[in-house]
């Protein structure tokens, strides 16, 4: 039942002809709802929408081969006929790198930069938390099946400290945000080979963008 709610289902009073429970779960905002943070606006109307306002934006670059395991609905339909790994069926997911950002808070939008290949901007992500470890056992707790990492490689990755960051999966964007698009409009400074904040001027284009 915890599960459930931690995906905006309600519990209802009453029970169906079968004396099973049910559940609801709203999927659009109402004028009366109640003032949410950014994390609890995303896990009672999510996926799909996000709270853009009073919140920050990051570009996150991702490697094709890592894209297209979590997410998977960026492929190519021939592509999606394979064993899955259990992250790539999961809403909550996790990214581990070397960054030493340390700007990304518990609401913020992520926007997952496809790079190498596409050089878009190709989902929308929201960001649960983050924190940094060198011990790759921490890491496994904390992330369990989310990533798309073996142990192994977690243990590789360790040798220097690793920032996690625990997203929610939004929605695949249906026009990803080319590199040029992004440069052409200011939301970058320079390349995005690590994780970079959006400029501020860049914004209420950027937010009417994604919502195209």
């Amino acid at each position: 039942m915890a599960f459930l709610e931690d995906f905006g289902f309600r519990l209802l009073p009453a029970r169906n002809e079968r004396e099973e429970l049910l559940f609801l779960k709203d999927i659009f905002p109402v004028s009366d709802m109640p003032l949410l943070s950014p994390l609890e606006f995303q896990k009672r109307y999510g996926p799909g929408i996000e709270q853009l306002e009073n919140v920050s934006f990051h570009f996150i670059p991702i490697r094709p081969q890592y894209s297209r395991l979590l997410f998977r609905e960026t492929e190519k339909q021939g592509e999606l006929f394979r064993e899955l790994l259990p992250v790539e069926n999961t809403i909550r997911k996790a990214y581990l790198c070397h960054s030493s950002n340390k700007q990304i808070a518990s609401g913020d939008i992520v926007l997952f930069y496809r790079s190498e290949d596409v050089r878009s901007v190709v989902a929308i992500e929201v960001c649960e938390y983050t924190f940094r470890s060198q011990d790759p056992k921490e890491i496994i707790l904390k992330i369990g099946q989310r990533t798309v990492y073996s142990f192994s490689e977690i243990e590789n990755l360790t040798k220097k400290e690793v920032l996690v960051v625990l997203f929610r999966e939004s929605r695949i964007l249906e026009k990803p945000i080319s590199f040029d698009e992004l440069s052409r409009m200011g939301a970058v400074r320079g390349s995005i080979q690590s994780i970079q904040k959006v400029k501020e001027e860049a914004l209420p284009w950027l937010k009417q963008r994604i919502g195209e």
